[in-house]
Parts: C-alpha cells; structure tokens; sequence
C-alpha cells in the first residue's frame, strides 16, 4: 500500500543534533519514504565528539568514527548520495 505522506513529500530535511540520532529516531520512517521514492537529505549538528566512552580511542578520532558510522547507516536507509555530492551538511571542524 502506498504511503499517502511520503506521496506528498518533495525533498525532506532531517535535522539531527547527533550523528546516530536518524537511525535512532527515525530509521523506520526514513526507510518507508526511501523505498516510496522520496530523496532525503541530513543536517547533522554535531560532529559527535562527545560520543565515546572507550579511553583507548584518541578524542580526535571520535568525529571520523561517527561519521563513518553514519554514512554507513545512512546508506542501509537508503539516504545518498554520501559526501562530497551534496545531500548532507556537516559541521566544520
């Protein structure tokens, strides 16, 4: 059955203060209006720093790592194109 919000969606933005938050909170709708058809793109705030617990991973490396985690996710959700081609905004360093 056709999902009746995802007909009347053109470009959606989803705008997450975190790196993991898309999937978290709404891979499932993500995922529905991706597999409609609909191109969504991502505003990720945060590089995710803050975003480890484990003391045997250098500070610096945390935002790499959060990013790779997210492209990674975004493309089971069916979010692309991955960066440099323009669906995602990311903070600077």
């Amino acid at each position: 059955m056709p999902d009746p919000v995802a007909a009347d969606l053109q470009r959606p933005l989803v705008v997450i203060a975190h790196p993991d938050d898309a999937k978290f909170w709404a891979g499932g709708t993500i995922a529905a209006w991706t597999a409609a058809g609909v191109e969504i793109s991502y505003l990720v705030l945060t590089d995710g720093e803050a975003g480890g617990f484990d003391p045997s991973v250098p500070r610096s490396e945390i935002p790499q790592i959060r990013r790779d985690e997210q492209l990674r996710a975004a493309a089971v959700l069916s979010v692309g194109p991955t960066p440099p081609s323009g669906n995602w905004i990311w903070p600077h360093p």
